[in-house]
């Protein structure tokens, strides 16, 4: 599914194709990009989605302590997790996120 979302025009059609709508699509390609890491759960993804992340893309590019504050803060609006990962768990997933295949940009 990543590879035919990778235009604005493609995500459109495949909205109209599925019976969607183009931000419950634009949803499940976030989901499915940041899925793409190993070692890291749902609580998280979300947890970096309250913090900004979009997509492997956006995660490449962030510092792992800052990363690791921003998910503290973000836990504590939204309580999505017992525990806060440790930096050398954010570390671990910038590292994946350089090492990945950008599929999506927003």
């Amino acid at each position: 599914m990543l590879d035919r979302c990778q235009t604005a025009q493609n995500k459109q059609e495949l909205a109209a194709k599925l019976g969607i709508s183009s931000s419950l699509l634009n949803r499940l390609i976030q989901l499915a990009d940041l899925h793409r890491l190993d070692r890291v759960s749902d609580e998280y993804i979300e947890l970096m989605i309250q913090t900004g992340i979009r997509c492997i893309n956006d995660l490449s590019l962030r510092h792992p302590k800052q990363l690791q504050i921003d998910m503290i803060a973000a836990n504590q609006v939204a309580h999505l997790s017992r525990r806060i990962p440790y930096e050398y768990e954010v570390n671990d997933w910038i590292g994946q996120a350089i090492r990945l295949k950008k599929l999506i940009r927003f």
